[in-house]
């Protein structure tokens, strides 16, 4: 089983955000992608993708779970990654 996929989260996830500018997060486990319009993270609790503009990862500690970022923050949008898709469905 991916490490994303867990059925159960392990790690608490918190999220911190400060004025739509600066973001702090617990329970991350891996940055699949990011650039300076769009992060997509995995949290304890499915995949986050955040939306905006000037986007910086200022730490990362995939050993911890913890992630820090900046920039101007326009959305955070949660994917749940353990339900699976329609092919996955079909083939139970």
């Amino acid at each position: 089983m991916d490490r994303r996929e867990k059925a159960e989260p392990q790690q608490p996830h918190q999220l911190i955000m400060q004025d739509r500018c600066c973001l702090e997060m617990g329970g991350v486990s891996d940055v699949q992608s990011f650039d300076d319009r769009v992060v997509k993270a995995y949290t304890s609790y499915g995949e986050l993708t955040i939306s905006g503009s000037g986007l910086h990862i200022k730490h990362l500690d995939l050993d911890h779970g913890s992630f820090s970022l900046e920039g101007a923050i326009e959305s955070l949008v949660y994917t749940d990654v353990t339900r699976g898709g329609f092919l996955h469905r079909l083939f139970r």
